[in-house]
């Protein structure tokens, strides 16, 4: 099972996606795989920096996610964190571009997430499924 972590970012009532450059293609959490050596909480930092130019100044590990068929690449499993973070989100690596999308709004996107991320985000949020 390959590692990876997911990154939950609110600022202002809204929430950082990526819009993927790969497949599959669609909006995701900002995160990725865990390299050997490396903890998950060292990825974290290193993908968000990567991905959005963001600083993980505190996190919390939101939950687990293991599910079969989860992410259609192969048998992934990933811990997702909602962060706190510090400097301006640029669009880097992997993400082709960034959205904020309002919290109010979330639910109009629900079928644009790639993977389980809706769902992870719902779990972060505390809203029921």
């Amino acid at each position: 099972m390959i590692q990876t972590v997911d990154a939950i970012i609110i600022r202002n009532n809204k929430l950082l996606v990526i819009e993927r450059k790969n497949f599959p293609f669609g909006l995701a959490l900002p995160g990725g795989k865990v390299k050997p050596g490396e903890t998950k909480e060292q990825a974290l930092v290193r993908e968000v920096k990567e991905e959005v130019g963001l600083d993980v100044d505190n996190h919390q590990e939101i939950g687990y996610y293991d599910t079969p068929g989860r992410d259609p690449r192969g048998d992934y499993a990933s811990t997702a964190y909602l962060c706190e973070v510090s400097g301006e989100a640029t669009a880097q690596s992997d993400a082709k571009s960034l959205l904020w999308i309002d919290l109010n709004d979330l639910e109009q996107y629900k079928d644009r997430f790639c993977f389980d991320h809706y769902t992870i985000v719902r779990d972060a949020l505390g809203l029921k499924k």
